[in-house]
Formats: structure tokens, C-alpha cells, sequence
């Protein structure tokens, strides 16, 4: 069998997370490849697929890394055996309360109106769907009219071998720090990317300010590509860190050294880092709704993504109560 997949997310900007989605499961699908010699794997752009005499090339197909309500563009769509993940389709769920800005929002609208009946005319062109969560599932049959017996649920994982708990966390992490230029404080970590409304990371910081009320201990580390206005916001709350986006390094010693990853998202399709915390030893605080009570199940806090005061109160009880 010979496979092609999509190991670009296109021309969509800030993709990051969907870009390792689909890197990741190329090199897993390499070791295979290597192992069981039954079948032969290709990287392509996504740009590329359907170009030319295709089905001649592939018997099949992956895009592993659509994102959220866009159906693949028009040529992939001619191509045999077509599977594509998704995930996140929040702008179609909460509408305006996932956008930084209304123009956004008012710009998008009618695309988004105008893509998501196709879902349901073009069905039978895709061989199946995965989606990394139950709560996507349902969400995709509700809203894209997507038949229930043409999505399979895969949960994203982690490279265990390198996101692992650090040996000493209360050692390790004044070393780390001093790194960053940052004091030797206790700290929780929220992991972001450019939209931050539907990272909540308003009401995240409404609610740390006022847990720092209750003298804890604790700063705040955020990471990820953030516009002037959230820095402004950071700036005006003692103890908070903005870094931007930092190295996969970085990352690692963050998620390893922090006493919680604060993440309380309007929406997730998944929320990568929410695993990637739990292959490090690191408790969440995460929203109550869509796929987070799912992937967490037991290893941290569900909130109230709209309720700054339990927020708060979460935040205060973790930095608080040890065990």
C-alpha cells in the first residue's frame, strides 16, 4: 500500500499544534514503515494533493491535520481513499465569543455559513474521520451533519521519552529559572497561541489577580505568540511573565518545574497541553466543558471557563492545599 500524507496545515497561519499533528504521526508512521514493510508512506504539501494523475501514485490518503469546519479544497476531494482529522470547531459552536476582534468575526461569518452545509454534500467523498475526542464526535454530528459511523475516535498522545516528570521539581526548578532571569517562586504555567479569546486568558488573568489577594506564593508563566493586548493586561498584574513562544526545550522544563498548567479555554477540540502536563507530573485547572473533562479525567480541577471567581477559588485551593 502506498500512503500519502498531509504534513502541512496549508497556508493558515499559527498552526503550530496542527502542524505537530501531522509531523508527528509521519515520523510514527516512518518507524512502522521500517518494521512491518507492507506499505510505503510519502510526505506531501497539503497544496499539492490531487495534483496530476494522483490516484495513480496513492492508494490512499491522510490529512491528519484539518483543523476545524474547513472541508479539504477541492482536488484532495477527488482522491481515493481520502481520510482527514479534525478538530476544534469552535468558531461554529461559540461564533463571535471566539474571535479577538468583531470585524474578525463579521469577516468569517459568512464563510463559515457558506462551509459547513458542504460537510454534508461532500460526505461520501471521505473514507472516514478521526477526531481526538468523544466530545469532538458529537460535536461534529451535531453541527457538520457528519454521519456517527464516519468518526473514529484517536486521542492525540505524547513522545513519552521526552515529556517526563523532572527527577527533582523544587531543585530543578530554581536551576531553570535562573535560566529565564525569572525569581525562585513557585509557579503555574498557561500555554497559549494568538487567540486568546478562545484561550480565555482575560478571565485567566482576572482570576490569578485575584488569587495573588490571598498572598499565594505563586507567579504566572505564559507562553505562546500573544498580541500587545494581553501584554499590557500582564503588565498591570504583579508576578506575571509573558515569554511568547520559547523552544520545545523551554517548554518541557516549564510543564516539568510548574505546579499547574492553568488552562481554562471557552473551547477545545483536544488541548495538547493538557497531555503533555500529565506526561510531565503536572495537574491542570481546565474547563468544564467540551473535550477537557475527558482528557484529564482524575489528574486535575474542572472550572467555569465564564466564572472568574471559580477560577479563582481553584487556583487559590491548588496553590494552597499540597497534596
Amino acid at each position: 500500500m502506498r500512503i500519502a500524507v498531509a504534513v502541512d496545515y496549508g497556508k493558515i497561519p499559527n498552526a503550530a499544534s496542527l502542524d505537530v499533528v501531522g509531523r508527528e504521526l509521519f515520523l510514527e508512521l516512518g518507524k512502522l514503515m521500517n518494521k512491518e514493510k507492507s506499505f510505503t508512506i510519502a510526505a506531501l504539501k497539503y497544496s499539492n494533493l490531487g495534483i496530476g494523475d494522483f490516484n495513480s501514485h496513492y492508494d490512499c490518503i491522510s490529512i491528519p491535520n484539518m483543523g476545524g469546519f474547513r472541508l479539504p479544497h477541492e482536488r484532495s476531494l477527488s482522491c481515493k481513499n481520502l481520510s482527514i482529522g479534525i478538530a476544534g470547531i469552535d468558531e461554529v459552536i461559540l461564533g463571535e465569543k471566539v474571535y479577538t476582534k468583531k470585524s474578525d468575526w463579521q469577516k468569517n461569518k459568512p464563510f463559515i455559513e457558506t462551509e459547513v452545509p458542504r460537510w454534508k454534500e461532500n460526505i461520501d467523498k471521505l473514507t472516514f474521520i478521526h477526531v481526538p475526542s468523544l466530545s469532538e464526535k458529537n460535536e461534529m454530528i451535531k453541527h457538520l451533519k457528519i454521519p456517527a459511523d464516519k468518526i473514529f475516535v484517536i486521542p492525540h498522545g505524547v513522545n513519552s521519552s521526552f515529556y517526563k516528570p523532572s527527577d527533582d521539581r523544587i531543585k530543578t526548578r530554581k536551576n531553570f529559572l535562573d535560566k529565564l532571569y525569572i525569581s525562585n517562586n513557585p509557579y503555574f504555567l498557561h500555554v497559549g497561541e494568538t487567540n486568546w479569546a478562545r484561550k480565555n486568558v482575560p478571565n485567566l488573568l482576572k482570576a490569578f489577580s485575584i488569587a495573588k489577594i490571598e498572598n499565594i506564593p505563586h507567579h504566572l508563566i505564559i507562553v505562546g505568540k500573544y498580541d500587545e493586548h494581553i501584554s499590557n493586561m500582564a503588565k498591570k498584574i504583579p508576578d506575571v511573565h509573558v515569554l511568547g513562544r520559547v523552544s520545545n526545550e523551554i517548554l518541557l522544563g516549564l510543564l516539568q518545574n510548574s505546579d499547574c498548567l492553568l488552562y481554562p479555554s471557552l473551547h477545545e477540540g483536544f488541548g495538547l497541553p493538557l497531555v503533555e502536563a500529565m506526561a510531565c507530573g503536572t495537574p491542570s485547572i481546565t474547563s468544564n466543558v467540551f473535550s477537557p473533562p475527558e482528557v484529564i479525567a482524575d489528574t486535575g480541577l474542572l472550572v467555569d471557563p465564564y466564572n472568574v471567581i471559580d477560577i479563582s477559588e481553584k487556583i487559590i485551593t491548588l496553590a494552597k492545599d499540597e497534596k
